[in-house]
């Protein structure tokens, strides 16, 4: 019989233990909202800077970069957006692989 109730002393405790876990609710912020995969806006660092100068050394006359958005895929896709006075934006998307060469994947006017 004392087997008994030490038994069920021991398995009401652990449950007793288990059930005191709490959740703190938080609001997330901006950068954990992100969906996974998916490009987000951030400032440009010296990866972005290299793919900048990639673009700059085939291109000629894109205006200043308007906005800058990363993706991380199997590499980097970095997504520039160049405004010009006078002329439509235009996005211009560079792959950089894990070796850190750059390819020029698109190319296009923003309406």
């Amino acid at each position: 019989m004392g087997k008994r109730v030490t038994l069920v002393l021991v398995i009401s405790l652990l449950f007793l233990a288990c059930g005191k876990t709490s959740v703190e609710n938080k609001e997330l912020t901006s950068n954990q909202k992100q969906m996974v995969g998916a490009p987000y806006e951030t400032e440009m660092d010296s990866r972005g800077e290299d793919a900048l100068a990639f673009i700059r050394s085939t291109e000629t006359d894109l205006g200043i970069v308007s906005r800058y958005r990363r993706q991380i895929v199997k590499g980097v896709n970095h997504y520039f957006e160049f405004s010009k006075k006078g002329t439509p934006p235009m996005e211009i998307t560079v792959y950089e692989d894990l070796d850190g060469n750059f390819t020029i994947t698109s190319k296009g006017v923003l309406e």
